[in-house]
């Protein structure tokens, strides 16, 4: 059906915009109650890559062949409130320091104009210094009277999440002009009002930093026992193996063979007892793949829904396309093919889901879950994972290869590593929560300043 309004020659001046979407109903809506607001030109100075020097320049100083030692941030690290530092990528101190305008610094907002577009994030002081790529922009307050933490809530409203979805262009990819993002208004509250936003998002920060506290010590208790560092790589070459090695494992690659992923192994076997995980688990069963659609009488879950270790979905499917591939609370699920091979996590928010073709379900039966997905997310498992994938185009992890995996077996500390794993799930779902009550207030506040006249 064909997208029309009716409007006035003046608005559609006003905004140089000529497309009937950008002035659908819900738009129109969204528009009284942030008509009043502060455009972002006029309150804070805004900048992104290209305000550092010409485009020829800053690929010539970001591509030095210094060491890449501070963090560089990009559109996928931002837009949850807290900057995700999971996937960071490195530029040099040299190229750092000739990139002044976006080095950040405490208080500042970051917004993604290219990408994963919509919501904000805030810099703490533990992320001074880093530097942003040229789908981020840098948004810095004029007025100390403006709290950067209730910035970053608003745009993590709807009334801030619709404006840039309605001022976006871009069809495959959307994304936002510097121009458009400075149009982007930002509807202020009362300064207690901004302290109460700054209170709750404070205190959501703490228990985000508990909860990768407990992960840390997840980390370093499993590395500790088995006597290697985390995350610690060599630089590996070339290797000799012996014949007998290569036809017990029935692999004739270097990557098998590779002592990057043999070493793992190694230092379970040297350190500790284990058991193979097909002992620890019943049958592994593989997903069936099926589209999801809005009138599914069961949650879904993909490998998109795997987040921060946890199955967390809005996709519903059926029961009847499922095919039995039924997975229960606190089963594992874990991703098998494409990019993501070897990404977990756990059931925890639904009693039953069935799940996509790409992940295999793996149901605890003589060891603690919790226990189970700090193995395999650490390196020990993901290694141990990297190890049997095959096929060069499009990797593959098979469920017997799954199955032969290495679980060490650390006595009491297995009960202390699971209940560290349970603190950082708490914790984290904690910190969501206070952010989601800085969001309702927010939008309840700006709700009752520009109530919609009632609808008969």
């Amino acid at each position: 059906m064909a997208l029309y309004s009716t409007l006035n020659i003046s608005e559609v001046k006003s905004h140089n915009r000529f497309d009937a979407e950008f002035y659908k109903e819900e738009y129109q809506e969204l528009e009284a109650f942030t008509n009043e607001g502060q455009k972002l030109s006029d309150i804070s100075e805004t900048v992104d890559l290209q305000s550092n020097g010409a485009f020829k320049r800053i690929f010539e100083i970001l591509n030095d062949n210094n060491p890449k030692v501070v963090p560089y941030i990009r559109s996928g690290n931002v837009g949850d409130i807290f900057l995700e530092t999971n996937d960071l990528q490195f530029i040099s101190e040299k190229a750092h320091s000739n990139l002044v305008k976006t080095q950040t610094q405490n208080g500042d907002i970051l917004m993604a104009r290219k990408g994963k577009i919509g919501g904000a994030t805030l810099i703490f002081p533990e992320h001074e210094g880093f530097n942003s790529n040229d789908n981020v922009v840098n948004i810095r307050l004029k007025n100390p009277n403006h709290l950067p933490e209730y910035f970053v809530v608003f745009w993590s409203t709807k009334f801030g999440l619709k404006q840039v979805e309605r001022f976006a262009t871009g069809n495959v990819q959307p994304w936002l002009s510097m121009k458009q993002l400075r149009m982007l208004k930002t509807v202020l509250v009362d300064m207690p009002k901004q302290q109460q936003i700054k209170t709750l998002l404070h205190k959501a920060y703490n228990e985000l930093v508990n909860s990768n506290n407990f992960f840390k010590d997840v980390q370093s208790t499993i590395a500790g026992k088995l006597n290697f560092e985390v995350d610690n790589k060599g630089n590996l070459n070339k290797y000799i193996v012996s014949n007998s090695d290569l036809i017990k494992v029935r692999r004739m690659d270097a990557q098998c063979m590779n002592p990057e992923y043999t070493k793992y192994e190694d230092a379970i076997k040297n350190n500790s007892d284990y058991q193979y995980l097909r002992e620890l688990i019943e049958p592994i069963l593989k997903g069936t793949q099926q589209d999801a659609v809005s009138n599914g009488d069961i949650n879904y879950a993909s490998i998109k829904d795997i987040k921060n270790y946890e199955i967390v979905t809005n996709s519903l499917g059926l029961i009847s396309e499922s095919k039995n591939s039924l997975a229960n609370k606190y089963d594992l699920l874990l991703a098998v093919t494409g990019a993501t091979i070897g990404k977990i996590g756990i059931i925890q928010k639904y009693d039953t889901v069935t799940f996509s073709g790409d992940m295999l379900r793996l149901r605890a039966k003589n060891i603690d879950p919790y226990y189970l997905l700090a193995v395999l997310q650490s390196s020990v498992g993901q290694n141990q994972f990297y190890r049997w994938i095959t096929g060069s185009t499009n990797g593959h992890l098979s469920p017997s290869d799954v199955a032969k995996t290495l679980i060490p077996r650390l006595g009491h500390e297995e009960e202390k590593i699971a209940d560290n794993m349970k603190k950082y799930f708490s914790s984290k779902q904690k910190s969501v929560e206070l952010i989601q009550t800085a969001i309702n207030k927010v939008e309840t506040w700006i709700e009752e300043m520009n109530p919609l006249p009632k609808q008969n």
